[in-house]
């Protein structure tokens, strides 16, 4: 019986209910509009035509073209916009957007409204779709295309590590 239970709970997570139906945190709009910058919500076409959603911050003033990093989250079920309480806000864009670079945090599969089921990702894959977001934001006139950098935490540190390690241009 608990092995039946087991596979089912875990065929059921796995195959039927992605996206999860995550809401943002309700201070994540009142931080993102008390911020000195651009924001905007993209979708960045992974390798395999699936879409993520990212969001984008540049800061306003400061050089013409903005360096950047992308950023992606560990293993678990939350959006970029409430990942580990805190985290975001005071290592991703307070310190950076401070320095003048541009942020790009993206949703993993099935988070938010990105398409997919991260579950059935693998680190591969992952590092795949943070390299997608990272051609993507190479294209954008205010980014410095040449100074692009990813940055990860828990296993989107292995996650960064991957795509690194595959592309030079990182």
């Amino acid at each position: 019986v608990i092995i039946a239970s087991t596979y089912f709970a875990w065929k059921y997570v796995r195959d039927e209910h992605y996206p999860l139906p995550i809401q943002p945190s309700e201070t994540w709009e009142p931080f993102v509009n008390s911020l000195d910058a651009q924001h905007e919500t993209i979708f960045v076409e992974a390798e395999d035509g699936t879409m993520l959603e990212a969001g984008l911050f540049i800061p306003n003033g400061g050089s013409e073209k903005k360096a950047a990093v992308v950023f992606t989250p560990g293993s678990g079920d939350s959006l970029y916009q409430n990942y580990a309480p805190g985290f975001i806000e005071t290592y991703m864009l307070d310190l950076f957007l401070e320095r003048d670079f541009a942020v790009l945090l993206v949703n993993k599969r099935g988070m938010g409204q990105s398409e997919g089921n991260y579950v059935k990702n693998s680190i591969e894959g992952r590092a795949s779709d943070l390299y997608a977001a990272v051609q993507m934001l190479q294209t954008y006139p205010q980014i410095d295309a040449e100074n692009v950098g990813v940055a990860g935490h828990s296993q989107g540190g292995w996650v960064v590590t991957q795509a690194a390690g595959e592309h030079s241009d990182i």
